[in-house]
């Protein structure tokens, strides 16, 4: 039970090992690359044959584009600890669907049936998402933050079927 709902389906819901290492490794690497880059550059840049950078700029571009890269090793890390640290799941129950906030705001958001609006699936990739807009706010459940496809089919029956139920 969940503030007195009965709870009808429930899964952990995080970022996988595997997409963790993968978004960790991919920034170190292009980040070094980038930074090696900016330090050695000493010949102007043309992007796709329509924008040219002056040495100067290219340098600028290069030092940018290392920044972002280990921006994404900081959001690796930020993922990691927030695997480590907390317990997200997705919940499930008679009235409505129970997601975790975003890193900076962890708690626990209630999206009641009454109010969810629409609900769609997306495909991007590989991945699945489920979309919902309630009347006050929206929220997503991506595939690959669940244990497995199936149980992300599981979810999206299950929410239609409940969406559906209170509809008039």
């Amino acid at each position: 039970m969940v503030d007195g709902q009965k709870i009808e389906l429930e899964a952990n819901y995080r970022m996988s090992w595997k997409n963790i290492f993968l978004l960790s490794f991919i920034g170190l690497v292009l980040g070094a690359f980038m930074l090696h880059e900016a330090q050695t550059n000493t010949k102007r840049l043309t992007i796709n044959g329509v924008i040219e950078l002056s040495i100067g700029q290219a340098t600028v571009f290069f030092w940018a584009m290392s920044l972002f890269m280990f921006g994404l090793v900081l959001l690796s890390v930020m993922a990691l600890v927030q695997r480590l640290r907390s317990t997200n799941r997705i919940t499930i129950t008679t009235d409505g669907l129970w997601t975790p906030g975003p890193a900076w705001s962890p708690a626990q958001r209630f999206h009641p049936f009454s109010s969810i609006e629409s609900l769609k699936v997306v495909a991007v990739y590989k991945s699945r998402i489920l979309q919902g807009k309630t009347k006050q706010s929206s929220f997503s459940i991506a595939s690959q933050n669940l244990s497995s496809i199936e149980e992300f089919e599981r979810v999206v029956a299950l929410m239609h079927q409940l969406v559906n139920r209170r509809a008039p």
